[in-house]
């Protein structure tokens, strides 16, 4: 990606609705992970809520795992030795 670009979605805000559609969830889950304090930065300008593009992209990036991340379940762990 180009720093051009960085600051492109730095600057690119969306709505909740946008946000949500984003990241594949609903708006009202997005709603409760705000309340949970779920490390989503958002930005209030009186009631607007709104997500900044390069901090939904840092979000995804930080949740992303790899299968070596992922603990086997008790029950496969069994089968596979």
């Amino acid at each position: 990606m180009t720093e051009k670009t960085n600051n492109l979605d730095r600057y690119t805000l969306l709505t909740r609705v946008q946000a949500a559609k984003y990241l594949g969830i609903s708006k009202g889950t997005l709603s409760i992970w705000s309340s949970k304090r779920i490390h989503l930065p958002y930005i209030k300008v009186g009631s607007r809520v709104q997500y900044r593009l390069s901090d939904l992209k840092d979000f995804i990036d930080k949740k992303a795992q790899t299968s070596e991340d992922v603990p086997i379940a008790p029950t496969l762990r069994s089968t596979m030795t």
